[in-house]
């Protein structure tokens, strides 16, 4: 006889209930008792039954089963009893495929979800881990199928972190860093070095490291080294102990993404010009974030003389004709005559910015007499913290003097 399917238990299921009690409830005077109330976890309850009856106890559709009914227990706050369900579905899952099957991997997101929302964000950073490693060998050998598992996860951390404490968010975003390492290295080993896909992922990686590295900064948390960062982000929080990465490490990361990066798309017939000079321009970015200027003064002189060999040198000078600011969340390149949409609120002003990429002789261009004394204090620190990416002028960086932008100055708040 063969298995129905987890919808084929719940039909019958339900068909059964309505001959028991709906045509029962059919009186001489025709008038109908209504049906009962829709009740899915017994419903759940009775199709396992019936799936163990049928068949066994490791059915290889109890699974399904079990994770429904694990989603309904969660929706009526039964966690426990949700827990219970989802861990049965995983043990079905690894009795039928194997211990490294991927099939279990969604019953434990869905048990990692249970820990975040009982606050245990280490037990569920332990149980990804597991995921990601089940991931790595039940889909090895197939690039698709393990791209795809690993995104899934990649998706799940980037929903979640927000939901736990500071400590948690920055291990969420170490693990999201590593998986999106692993997968580039995958596109890199199966798609090739010339990839679009490589080099997106190795930029994502980039960027990655770059917060984590900023977290880091203003949590004031394991610096490590010499190393400084010019950023702009929360204010500090308290230290916490167990974390041993440092902003070193991030940017030993990030400057081996950024460098796969360009030797992406320097490998990529498809490419052009301006896409390799971005992605060395992007390099000397993460160099300047990090006080490295002589080393970002070369990538970006590279970024002009790729731009120059390819017959474009008027190309260059417009490309890098004005400075322009360090955003590692830009997707396409950010040109002279592209910035960012004005602000309604902003403060137009004039500065110079110097070839390491600093602000200097900042002056405002129009009255700021409507702000608060201690808001323009604020303005003017914060704009000696911004870094753009120099001008390149020949080849060489250079100085730019009264360059005009403008601020995007926060709106006063009005006295009570």
């Amino acid at each position: 006889m063969p298995t129905p399917t987890p919808k084929q238990f719940l039909t019958s299921t339900l068909v059964a209930t309505w001959l028991v009690t709906g045509a029962q409830d059919l009186r001489a005077d025709d008038s109908v008792i209504p049906l009962r109330q829709p009740d899915p976890i017994a419903d759940y309850l009775a199709a396992i039954d019936r799936a163990e009856a049928d068949d066994s106890a490791y059915s290889a559709d109890l699974a399904d089963l079990y994770l429904g009914l694990g989603k309904e227990l969660v929706e009526a706050q039964k966690f426990e009893e949700a827990r219970d369900a989802f861990h049965n579905g995983a043990q079905i899952a690894r009795v039928n495929f194997g211990l490294d099957a991927p099939e279990q991997v969604n019953y434990l997101l869905a048990i990692a979800d249970l820990d975040i929302r009982q606050g245990n964000w280490q037990d569920a950073d332990e149980l990804m881990r597991n995921a990601f490693m089940i991931n790595v060998e039940g889909n090895a050998g197939q690039p698709p199928a393990q791209l795809a598992a690993l995104q899934h996860m990649l998706d799940w951390y980037h929903e979640r972190h927000v939901l736990m404490p500071p400590p948690g968010q920055y291990r969420a975003m170490i693990r999201a860093e590593q998986i999106t390492q692993h997968m580039a290295r995958i596109a890199e080993r199966d798609l090739g070095l010339g990839s679009a896909e490589t080099a997106n992922l190795y930029r994502r990686v980039g960027r990655l490291n770059y917060f984590l590295a900023d977290f880091l900064s203003f949590n004031n948390v394991y610096a490590g080294g010499a190393f400084t960062m010019s950023t702009s982000s929360a204010p500090p929080i308290s230290r916490w102990e167990g974390q041993q990465t440092t902003i070193s490490s991030h940017f030993n990361n990030g400057e081996m993404a950024f460098q796969k990066v360009a030797d992406s798309l320097a490998a990529d017939a498809n490419a052009t010009p301006v896409e390799r000079a971005e992605a060395l321009a992007q390099l000397g970015d993460w160099y300047l974030t990090f006080s490295k200027y002589r080393t970002a003064s070369d990538a970006y002189g590279r970024a002009w003389q790729v731009l120059a060999e390819a017959g474009q040198a008027d190309a260059a000078q417009v490309y890098f004709g004005e400075p322009t600011p360090v955003r590692f969340l830009r997707v396409k390149p950010l040109v002279p005559g592209e910035q960012d949409a004005m602000p309604p609120q902003g403060i137009d002003v004039s500065m110079t910015v110097t070839k390491a990429g600093k602000t200097r002789d900042v002056e405002f261009l129009e009255s700021v007499e409507h702000l608060p004394k201690e808001q323009v204090h604020r303005i003017r620190k914060q704009l000696s913290s911004l870094r753009f990416r120099p001008r390149v002028h020949q080849g060489e960086v250079v100085d730019t003097p009264g360059f005009p932008w403008r601020y995007d100055a926060p709106e006063p708040k009005e006295q009570a």
